[in-house]
């Protein structure tokens, strides 16, 4: 009986071993990713609002992460501005989307409908989509949303030489397709016009970003306070290991006290 209780003192033992070899592993690839994750980063520029962005542009919108391949917004400069009908023929686009960030998607959607259509080609979204312009073609025409942080960021602070004139949005805001969404840059006012009528185009594109960084917003990428992943493993490997001597510890006083040893058969 006695060699039992031995037996399992040392598999117990073991046990604690290995967890300890494992959380350092898992300790050593928490660390490992960390520093990936800061390497990553350094490949990108961080922007303030205002700033001159990579195509010449200026930066105007900063969603605070790098999401969906993206951080940034940048308005093309007034040398890319152009001013054109919404849509000749008045055609309705389902399924475009005001918000923040929806615009590049908005502009190809509008683009695969009217690519077919000679009549649409100088319209806003289309020009928007096939602009060159410093060595970048990835422009597109910005949402409602996007317009209105275009006036706030910009145009309310002098910033981009805007014309004091209605700007066209990507989304299609109405129901019937004869009308869609304008900003008012003189007041920062939404209103409707005709897609035939002739306004105003300020590009916009999409830049990359680095994340905050752990250090800097006091939380690490998991989520775990001012710590992180690395100390977590470690403190775990610990307290597994104390853990298990603990219990090895009362199995053998459990055998070797007076009146607690079993009697072999």
């Amino acid at each position: 009986m006695k060699k039992i209780f031995i037996f399992a003192v040392i598999v117990m033992t073991c046990s604690c071993a290995n967890s300890a070899k494992n959380a350092s592993v898992d300790s050593d690839y928490a660390q490992i990713s960390s520093s990936s994750s800061q390497q990553d980063n350094s490949s990108f520029t961080a922007y303030s609002i205002g700033e001159t962005g990579p195509a010449g542009g200026i930066i105007f919108y900063d969603k605070r992460s790098n999401s969906s391949g993206w951080r940034y917004l940048e308005a093309a400069p007034k040398e890319a501005e152009f001013a054109a009908a919404w849509s000749m023929n008045k055609t309705k686009v389902d399924k475009t989307n005001i918000l923040i960030g929806s615009g590049k998607q908005n502009t190809e959607i509008i683009f695969n409908k009217f690519r077919t259509a000679e009549e649409e080609a100088g319209t806003a979204a289309v020009k928007a989509f096939n602009l060159e312009y410093n060595g970048f073609d990835d422009w597109f025409l910005p949402s409602q949303a996007e317009l209105d942080q275009i006036y706030g960021n910009l145009k309310r602070r002098d910033i981009g030489d805007f014309a004091d004139d209605m700007y066209w949005a990507s989304n299609d805001a109405d129901s019937e397709g004869f009308k869609t969404s304008v900003l008012n840059f003189s007041n920062g006012e939404m209103d409707f016009s005709a897609k035939d009528n002739i306004h105003y185009v300020r590009p916009i594109r999409q830049i990359p970003g680095p994340n905050p960084s752990a250090a800097a917003s006091g939380k690490s990428s998991s989520g775990l306070g001012s710590g992180n992943a690395a100390s977590v493993f470690k403190n775990s490997a610990f307290s597994t290991v104390i853990i298990g001597l603990a219990a090895a510890a009362v199995i053998v006083l459990m055998i070797f006290l007076p009146g607690n040893s079993p009697v072999e058969e």
